[in-house]
């Protein structure tokens, strides 16, 4: 019966514009702290083992639970305790660990992130200019090609004839396309692109043979390709 009288008294506060909450205390939501590593940079290797941690307290003195999720890897025994023990997948990459803790109203999610490193060289691949390409002296040459790695890439490089002519930084995508700026001798020569990952700092590359054409005084570029 008491159920009923209170139930009905919530519904008559509501039909009133009252707020319970406001009249009855707001119930509050857990106190959680930040996720603990006992890996303090972040930063594992392949299949290596991590534990987790939170520290949280109820202001309503009541019993708090927890659910803990990850974006990749496996948790090892209980995840719905105070602490876990992940393993990292056998791949590198950006792996988020997630906790949510609630008590008997309301909930807090806290997050963080650890890094895997990949043991690989990124992946490259120019798309253009393509192999046997004639590029005449002076002119800005656009490039294109590929760069992916699991961690990320820091930074690429155009190298001709191994010099490096030019760094430019990675972004998140794949896809890039850059200046090369044809201001070196005539003759044949190797286009680089060498890209540097994230983290491990690994270094790949790809190339492409090119021809770069001299541009003589006081001839239209046609005439000087002809004479070549």
């Amino acid at each position: 019966m008491k159920y009923l009288f209170a139930s009905l008294l919530v519904v008559l506060l509501i039909s009133s514009g009252c707020d319970p909450e406001k009249i009855f205390g707001e119930k509050k939501p857990p106190e959680v702290g930040e996720i603990q590593s006992d890996d303090a940079d972040l930063i594992v290797m392949p299949l290596d083992t991590v534990r987790f941690w939170v520290q949280a307290t109820d202001p309503e003195n009541g019993t708090l639970s927890y659910d803990w999720s990850k974006s990749g890897g496996q948790f090892l025994g209980s995840v719905t305790g105070s602490e876990v023990t992940w393993v990292a997948p056998a791949v590198g990459g950006s792996f988020k660990i997630s906790v949510k803790v609630s008590n008997a109203e309301k909930d807090v999610t806290k997050e963080t992130r650890i890094t895997v490193q990949s043991p690989f060289a990124p992946f490259v691949r120019i798309t253009d200019p393509a192999d046997g390409f004639f590029a005449v002296q002076w002119e800005n040459v656009p490039v294109k090609f590929q760069a992916s790695h699991a961690n990320g890439i820091a930074a690429v490089e155009l190298h001709i004839r191994d010099t490096l002519v030019q760094t430019f930084a990675g972004h998140p995508g794949s896809d890039y396309e850059i200046t090369w700026p044809v201001n070196q001798d005539a003759g044949p020569a190797e286009l680089k692109i060498v890209a540097i990952a994230n983290v491990t700092s690994a270094a790949g590359a790809d190339s492409v043979q090119v021809t770069i054409e001299g541009l003589v005084p006081g001839k239209t570029e046609m005439e000087t390709i002809r004479e070549y």
